[in-house]
Order: C-alpha cells, then sequence, then structure tokens
C-alpha cells in the first residue's frame, strides 16, 4: 500500500512540475519564435501526460506566426490561468497524501 502512495505521490509531482514549468515557459515567450521554442521544449512531456492539451499546443504553436501580438499574449495568458486552476488543484491533492 506505501509503495502505490508513494509511486501517486511521484506521478502527481511529476506533472505538478510539468505545469509550473509550462506555465514558466508561456509566459516567457513574448514572441511568436520564443513561443515556437518554449512548445517544442515541453511538447513532448504534455504528449506524454496529456495528449489533448498536447493537441491545444500544438495548434498554437502552428499559429503563431500568424497571430498578431496582443492575440498571442491573450491565448498565452489563458492557457496559463487554465495550468494555474489545475496547479492549484493538484497542489491540493499532493497535500492530502
Amino acid at each position: 500500500m506505501a509503495d502505490r502512495v508513494v509511486e501517486e505521490y511521484k506521478r502527481v509531482k511529476g506533472f505538478r512540475d510539468l505545469v509550473e514549468s509550462t506555465i514558466s515557459a508561456l509566459g516567457a515567450a513574448g514572441t511568436p519564435h520564443a513561443l515556437v521554442r518554449a512548445i517544442d521544449g515541453i511538447l513532448p512531456q504534455w504528449e506524454q501526460a496529456d495528449k489533448e492539451f498536447a493537441s491545444v499546443l500544438k495548434e498554437v504553436k502552428g499559429q503563431a506566426f500568424s497571430m498578431e501580438l496582443p492575440h498571442l499574449r491573450a491565448v498565452t495568458q489563458k492557457l496559463r490561468e487554465h495550468l494555474e486552476v489545475n496547479l492549484s488543484r493538484i497542489e491540493k491533492g499532493l497535500g492530502k497524501m
């Protein structure tokens, strides 16, 4: 039983770390080129963790150079807000373990 709890904790903590690094990477991406690089850096982990969110990132990456900067910032901000809500839930779950 304890081994399962430890494994689950490691899995959830790893996902939390991915969410945190994604929030940071998206926040630092101020240009289309920087956004594409940021997504390229995190996409393999997301493809393993959550294929649906990985698809969203791929779509944003594909449209990055066609977006005006204000739109690009709005999109990345919405993604970050979505992840921050999930991060809060993850941290509450970790606190219960």
